[in-house]
């Protein structure tokens, strides 16, 4: 029965990336006709401004704020964000209200947006019915079939992915997705990305390019302005390190990045303890970062 079952999933496996690898040309020959249509467009009105919607299905993870905001200082974009739906299970909806919780985000901050979904009615709004241009996405999951989905926004517009979190592992999910295949421009953080994902996409990484992570041009911001607003005073001639682990706590991923695992069974005797932590952390991260805790 094991082996069936392994059996059974090989075959499922291959035959996915089969449909991939069947549907990635039909994406890139879509893709191409929209960007010479849109070439046509700019040409024959001058002064057109390319509309771009940034769609948001879960605050946490908008990513994009910088880059929105450059867009409203240009002459060449008309952007706007898309606050839509985000599908959640009985589990997700104990912990958030979804929707209203996006929409009270954008509210708070004065931040003007699209309504994707009609409350009254309980029906979905289309992207599409705004015509847009581009579209960002922020985040590959929680999208609703016919609605948002990449097959149905790409028939009439640019996609584009910026990566909620800035990959520091080596994460199968987040390395070679049909949804990071599909898209237009995959927006990666930096070179060292692009070679993995180079290396591992079904498409050879052709969709990517580099241009760095949009939510550290906050930290970049505050850093200029006044960094005391963030890191406590004292600490001006220690080193100031940003990190938010997430996968790299993996079970898959722990051990090459630290040589631990997650119950730290691997680490040497004499690494030294974390203060008021039971647990221990490896000295050398503990030399780089240069951090009290």
């Amino acid at each position: 029965m094991k082996f069936l079952k392994r059996l059974r999933g090989k075959v499922l496996r291959s035959l996915k990336r089969r449909i991939v690898l069947f549907r990635i040309p039909y994406y890139e020959r879509r893709y191409s006709h929209r960007v010479r249509r849109l070439a046509r467009t700019m040409l024959k009105q001058p002064g057109y401004r390319i509309r771009v919607l940034f769609l948001v299905n879960n605050n946490t993870k908008w990513n994009a704020h910088s880059v929105f905001t450059a867009m409203q200082d240009s002459a060449l974009f008309d952007p706007y964000i898309f606050v839509c739906r985000e599908p959640q299970n009985q589990l997700e909806s104990k912990t958030r209200n979804g929707y209203a919780d996006d929409i009270a985000f954008f509210e708070e901050r004065n931040i003007p947006f699209i309504h994707g979904y009609d409350a009254a009615s309980g029906k979905d709004i289309s992207p599409l019915r705004f015509n847009p241009d581009i579209v960002f996405y922020i985040q590959p999951w929680g999208t609703i079939k016919g609605i948002t989905d990449i097959h149905t926004l790409s028939r009439r517009a640019l996609t584009c992915y910026i990566p909620y979190a800035m990959q520091v592992a080596d994460y199968e999910p987040h390395k070679n997705t049909p949804f990071m295949n599909y898209v237009w421009r995959f927006m990666v953080p930096s070179h060292l990305n692009a070679e993995l994902l180079q290396a591992t996409m079904d498409n050879r990484g052709r969709n990517c390019r580099v241009a760095g992570y949009p939510k550290l041009d906050e930290y970049r911001r505050i850093r200029t302005n006044n960094a005391l607003e963030f890191f406590p005073a004292g600490s001006e001639t220690k080193p100031r390190i940003i990190y938010a682990p997430h996968h790299s706590f993996d079970r898959a991923t722990l051990l090459p990045l630290t040589g631990t695992d997650v119950n730290c069974s691997n680490l040497p005797k004499n690494t030294p303890t974390r203060p008021g932590c039971s647990s221990r952390i490896p000295a050398s991260s503990m030399s780089l970062s240069n951090m009290e805790s």
